[in-house]
């Protein structure tokens, strides 16, 4: 497939068949089988498919019991808006056109993952700022492999930072990996900008 090519919306991708597994949500319907499947996608990826039991009830936990409805996990990272806002920065506008903020590949309306360049820490964070767009980086799997590794060239580039650092003040190369790229900072709102913000006037 050319990478250039939009990916297709076929659903959450998983790189592996196990990360698919680990994910997946099981569902009790008295014979102990689970209830999903995973499967290989054209798209290079797999998926993850949750079968309904015959009386139609909705997914459950091996720590719920049989028939009551599954729960809603609470929000820790990103949400939906906020990654909308990265994948819409890093396609100049348009999120279908979106590329990895740090290689330059292709990643379209669903390819990549959001990298909190601050790390928000266990339990989540207090600090509204970490889950905001200035904190986000829309990165190609092995550049997210590599800021989670805490990758030396990453920090260079601006990918990862230090606890206690203001994402809002700190730039990141654009484009940057291999050479060239431009240096950019991040709005809360998903905005590129040419220059730190005014965090005073702002105030």
């Amino acid at each position: 497939m050319n990478r250039h090519e939009p990916i297709r919306r076929c659903g959450k991708q998983y790189l592996t068949q196990r990360e698919a597994q680990d994910t997946a949500v099981w569902q009790t319907a008295g014979d102990g089988k689970p209830r999903y499947v995973t499967s290989a996608c054209a798209c290079g990826w797999f998926h993850v498919r949750v079968i309904k039991n015959a009386t139609g009830l909705a997914p459950v936990s091996p720590k719920r019991g049989a028939g009551e409805p599954a729960r809603r996990a609470r929000e820790t990272g990103f949400s939906r808006k906020v990654k909308l806002q990265i994948r819409a920065r890093a396609g100049n506008g348009d999120p279908s056109q979106a590329r990895c903020e740090a290689h330059g590949d292709f990643l379209g309306l669903h390819g990549g993952e959001c990298q909190h360049i601050v790390a928000r820490g266990m339990g989540g964070t207090s600090d509204p700022i970490k889950n905001t767009a200035a904190n986000g980086a829309l990165l190609c799997r092995p550049a997210h492999m590599l800021a989670e590794a805490r990758d030396r060239d990453m920090l260079g580039m601006g990918f990862w930072l230090p606890q206690g650092t203001d994402p809002r003040l700190e730039p990141m190369m654009l484009h940057g990996a291999g050479g060239g790229g431009c240096l950019v900072w991040r709005s809360e709102d998903g905005a590129y900008l040419l220059a730190p913000p005014d965090l005073g006037a702002a105030a």
